[in-house]
């Protein structure tokens, strides 16, 4: 193959992206070449710079690639096919509903790989995110693993039935979010649409036999990462005092990392990633891509004994998950069986190098509804209602929920709104028994027998679109019905995995917002 050294499509054909990765427009529409870790970002930030949302209803697809040119030698190997996790939710994002009453080619990704094992890999890798792991692909049937997580004696009503819950969440298949193609003899065709590989990084693009010219992705390297600027996290100056004071006191501290959402287009805003530091050791908890960024610019590398990875969709389990692993080898990565189970096939499949990144794992396995000490703080684990495997967490001053005192609630992915705490409708469908229910929603029942405690603790409810996440509103029509009947200080209850304008414009909401300064001390 002869490798071309310059690109020599038309520039006004072209959109540079800020991470990496070009787009192409052709008649068949946009195609990304190279989807490196933060391609999201720029490809809604392209979408939103265009300002067309009021063309949501109308033809938003032609704005939006929806042609994906995975390249493995563009790619580093600690982020793979992880970027494009995420793109395969872009159809819900743009079109909801109508993906199903309308069924249009246009609201379907499709990804692209040189060839057909790279391909068939791609598509595991994006099945199993999308609807978690089938029970072929577990050592034991998925329900039997979530069971033997809860202790002995656990009612049966109050452990999930996770097939069930992942079947209830599970409204699209996944060929109606994306399709799966390779470079057949290094050609890919679509719609008048030639595209060749003439080289490990350079493609040659006809249009309507029309040749528009010769891509060369090395002529458009992944910039180098560099840190981030502390302007972009610092609510008002001091973190390096408060950061010296969490060090010499010992007092636990979460410091938010980011705490949006998953498209979210800034480099410092995505979603829930946290580091909990105490003991002069940090936890970090589903590192966003730019984390060891924001670790190394604010001085808390060195403190990072260990990673937290609540469940295995893309905004969570990141490049950044990958990184940590090769700086620290011996890092301890604490998760449920289940969930660690999934995360190491998709390690294996996005990043496709079976050894160096899934064998050796310093594993610490969580168990739910049950007290785990990390880095001298008391945990207690419980799995939400998400789409797949994912837990949130309590900390407590004592491994005691009757005499000790809760310090922090964290949600994590859950669906906790009105279907939920206003009806038994899924109870009377077999997929939540009513203890499951409660559990679930716990958080309220905290609420409420928390509210007298000396030192209040604080509430972190993620809010995002229902059935997978819970709308701010929900929460706060819930949190106005409590305040009817308990004395509840609603001051320590912030919300995250949303935009700020979306969360600002419910009624009594607050933000949990990204930046040193927003950071909880837990005294």
């Amino acid at each position: 193959m002869t490798t071309h050294t310059h690109t020599t499509i038309d520039p006004t054909l072209l959109t540079c992206h800020p991470h990496g990765g070009v787009m192409v427009e052709t008649s068949a529409g946009l195609v990304q070449f190279g989807v490196p870790a933060g391609a999201v970002k720029d490809i809604f930030g392209s979408f939103l710079n265009k300002k067309i949302l009021a063309l949501r209803d109308t033809n938003p697809y032609r704005l939006i690639p929806h042609y994906y040119v995975h390249n493995e030698n563009y790619i580093p190997k600690t982020t793979g096919m992880l970027p494009l996790e995420f793109l395969q939710y872009t159809p819900f994002f743009l079109y909801s509903d109508r993906i199903f009453t309308e069924k249009r080619p246009e609201f379907c990704m499709n990804f692209i790989a040189s060839d057909a094992k790279i391909t068939q890999r791609l598509k595991d890798y994006l099945h199993i995110s999308l609807l978690g792991p089938s029970d072929d692909e577990l050592s034991k049937p998925l329900n039997t693993m979530i069971t033997d997580e809860y202790p002995q004696g656990t009612p049966k009503n109050e452990i999930p039935d996770m097939r069930a819950e992942l079947a209830f969440h599970k409204n699209a298949e996944p060929h109606e979010l994306a399709r799966y193609t390779s470079f057949a003899n290094n050609v890919f065709k679509t719609d008048g649409v030639v595209i060749t590989i003439t080289g490990p990084l350079s493609y040659e693009i006809i249009d309507k036999n029309q040749t528009l010219g010769t891509l060369n992705l090395a002529a458009y390297p992944i910039p180098k990462r560099t840190l981030v600027p502390k302007l972009n996290y610092q609510l008002k100056p001091g973190f390096d005092t408060l950061i010296a004071h969490i060090v010499a006191s010992n007092t636990p501290a979460f410091i938010p990392i980011t705490a949006e959402h998953g498209f979210a287009t800034n480099d410092f805003e995505g979603t829930s990633g946290l580091v909990i530091l105490n003991n002069q050791q940090a936890l970090v908890v589903d590192p966003p891509f730019n984390t060891v960024e924001f670790l190394a610019e604010n001085d808390l590398l060195k403190y990072v004994n260990a990673i937290l990875i609540t469940h295995g969709h893309g905004d969570h389990l990141t490049s950044a998950f990958a990184e940590l692993l090769m700086l620290k080898p011996d890092i301890h990565i604490y998760s449920s069986p289940t969930v660690l189970s999934m995360i190491t096939l998709q390690c294996q499949r996005a990043l496709g190098m079976n050894s160096w990144i899934t064998d050796g794992w310093n594993t610490r396995t969580l168990g739910m509804q049950q007290f785990h000490k990390i880095n001298g703080m008391w945990f207690r684990f419980e799995y939400g209602f998400h789409s797949t495997p994912a837990f949130g967490f309590e900390i407590w001053d004592r491994p005691d929920c009757q005499k000790g005192n809760l310090q922090l609630f964290f949600s994590g992915d859950s669906y906790l709104g009105k279907n939920l705490y206003k009806t038994d409708n899924l109870a009377k469908k077999g997929i939540m028994p009513e203890g499951r229910r409660q559990n679930t929603l716990r958080v309220f029942d905290l609420l409420t027998k928390t509210a007298l405690q000396k030192t209040p603790p604080w509430f972190l409810i993620e809010a995002g679109i229902a059935p997978l996440h819970t709308p701010a509103a929900d929460t706060m029509d819930r949190l106005k019905e409590l305040k009817l009947q308990h004395p509840i200080d609603d001051s320590r209850i912030l919300l995250y995995h949303n935009t700020t304008a979306n969360i600002e414009n419910t009624p009594g909401a607050k933000k949990w917002n990204a930046g040193e300064m927003a950071s909880i001390l837990l005294l």
